[in-house]
């Protein structure tokens, strides 16, 4: 019994130990504009961008957007983007994140390829081309966010506009959430609703997490006897 019990604890310690840190991380969400209900507002098609303004330096993992499609799963990809001295996206992507979208309407996360090194108060712009069959990228008819604006080009790098389309109801913001994962880490994005899954941990990473905390408790159960056994020793 004792050797089991031994056995048993190591394992868990051993498991906890050898767990990637990127198991356990969660990257902080630093910029975020969403509704406090679902969104009333489509986009058009076209290049659409929504600039931001970074609170926190780190390295930035991932976006989310507000997403809806109509008729299954459509590849997508979000840049992130330069601004220019007018505070338009220019240059090459910085940062790229492509996923497959189908979703009636929710947060849809896209992880970078690699992170991005950022820093408080740079500013960037989101940036995503959408064909006319969606996906399509809610946003507000009133200013929702202080630290950028909402854009639309047909003629990418140029000819960029603001409030963007439609027409009759103008979209002022798009709605978004930046991930920054503090100095010093090499932690995943966190995902809140990526296509495929409900989390950003792999089936391994929560079977080792189930394991390793399961050492823990034998851990603490075995010094919870000793300390009984020491105290009703005689003296």
């Amino acid at each position: 019994m004792k050797k089991r019990r031994a056995l048993a604890l190591l394992a868990g310690l051993l498991l906890l130990a050898l767990l990637p840190g990127s198991a356990l991380a969660v990257v902080p969400i630093d910029q975020s504009n969403g509704p406090a209900a679902p969104p009333p507002v489509a986009n058009t098609s076209g290049t659409l961008a929504e600039s931001f303004t970074v609170g926190h330096t780190g390295l930035m993992t991932a976006v989310d957007l507000w997403l809806i499609t109509a008729g299954g799963a459509v590849s997508t990809t979000v840049n992130i983007l330069a601004l220019d001295g007018s505070g338009h996206p220019t240059g090459a992507p910085l940062a790229t994140g492509t996923v497959s979208v189908n979703t009636t309407g929710a947060w849809i996360n896209f992880p970078f390829t690699t992170a991005l090194s950022v820093a408080t108060g740079q500013k960037y712009a989101i940036e995503v081309v959408l064909p006319d069959s969606g996906p399509w990228w809610y946003g507000a008819t009133s200013e929702t966010y202080g630290g950028g604006a909402a854009m639309y080009t047909n003629s990418f790098p140029t000819g960029w506009t603001a409030p963007a389309p439609p027409v009759n109801t103008p979209i002022i913001d798009y709605y978004f959430r930046t991930y920054v994962a503090p100095p010093g880490t090499t932690a995943p994005p966190t995902s809140t609703t990526r296509q495929g899954s409900s989390n950003n941990s792999s089936p391994l990473s929560l079977l080792l997490i189930c394991f390793a905390f399961g050492g823990l408790a034998l851990v603490a159960i075995e010094a919870r006897r000793l300390k009984i056994r020491q105290d009703t020793r005689p003296r």
